[in-house]
């Protein structure tokens, strides 16, 4: 028998948990299990997890009778509440590399928040000795990552890693959509807000959030049984949720273009809450095309595929992503 192993990705939202569990064999993925559960409105603020018991409560009912081969557990951390830098760093061994950042490039950075943690990420190669390299500095509130982690904690899971969403959802596109577009921008769709996330071949170099509520524009009706359908699923609906979030989107890359002088070739949309399909239709990119991320089922168990929601969609490709090699790592 080859080598097996199992292990979990994790994804926390402002509206959902999301668990996946990957079998990984001769360099092949398998996803095993699944889970996704609503979570409290506003369960997440900036001092931390409003009123954790709910929180677990419902992820314990999401994992109830299921039956992981794991618990160790990598988390993706939204990233709204993560910042990136681009810097020219000196060419320096690791630990001497992060305390030049900390000395030199934290305090100039103007963070939200008094107790950062970081990553760097070295960027191709440096040519001369004692040359300058490129760099990605992930910083994060220490905070923050903590919250995280210990909530995993209190829900039976053994953290082992913590990454921003936006670099779980690249390596999934990456391994999903090989060798398409170098310049790529994100638009991770959820029921209260909308995270646009902006890539140059493996490179992240930002993440914005809009507060784009999908209840303002869903007509009244009967509450859905099922927690992954659409909220938004009428031509009409769509289509004001679409004009809605062109006018944010036009904004954002106005200003992205004006900073980097070029405009992403394709967008990709993933996440729950709206009916893609009717949604891509409405997007008119000022150039490239738009595309939705794909639905995991080749990689999925088949006693699995046929449990699912059927709404499932791109809803798991952080979690997914979370797990696969390849892209920035943070």
């Amino acid at each position: 028998m080859g080598f097996r192993r199992y292990r979990l990705g994790l994804e926390w939202t402002d509206s959902f948990f999301k668990l996946v569990e990957v079998h990984q064999s001769r360099g092949k993925i398998r996803v095993t299990d699944a889970a996704v559960h609503p979570l409290p409105p506003g369960w997440f603020r900036k001092e931390g997890v409003v009123e954790p018991e709910s929180v677990v409560q419902a992820v314990r009912e999401a994992l109830k009778g299921k039956k992981l081969r794991t618990r160790k557990v990598h988390i993706a951390i939204s990233g709204g509440h993560v910042r990136v830098m681009r810097r020219r760093l000196p060419e320096l061994g690791r630990r001497r590399l992060r305390k030049w950042v900390q000395r030199k490039i934290l305090p100039e950075a103007d963070l939200p928040w008094e107790d950062p943690v970081f990553d760097c990420c070295p960027v191709g190669h440096v040519w001369e000795d004692g040359g300058e390299q490129d760099a990605v500095i992930v910083a994060a509130s220490r905070r923050t990552v903590t919250a995280f982690a210990s909530l995993a904690e209190w829900c039976g899971l053994e953290p082992v890693r913590l990454e921003p969403a936006p670099l779980g959802l690249h390596r999934w596109l990456v391994h999903a959509l090989p060798g398409v577009f170098s310049r790529r921008m994100t638009v991770q769709i959820s029921p209260r807000s909308v995270e646009i996330s902006f890539f140059e071949g493996d490179i992240w170099l930002e993440t914005r959030v809009v507060s784009l509520p999908v209840s303002l524009f869903a007509e009244k009706g009967a509450s859905q049984a099922d927690p992954l359908a659409p909220r938004l699923k009428g031509e009409e609906e769509v289509k004001r949720y679409g004009e809605a979030l062109t006018a944010s989107l036009r904004e954002i890359l106005e200003d992205f273009r004006e900073r980097n002088g070029w405009m992403p070739k394709e967008w990709v949309l993933t996440g729950e809450g709206v009916d893609f399909s009717l949604l891509r239709d409405r997007l008119n990119p000022e150039e490239g095309v738009v595309t939705i991320s794909p639905f995991p089922g080749e990689i999925m168990e088949d006693s699995l595929r046929e449990r699912v929601s059927p709404w499932l969609g791109p809803c798991l490709s952080v979690p997914i992503g979370l797990l696969l090699d390849g892209g920035m790592s943070a």
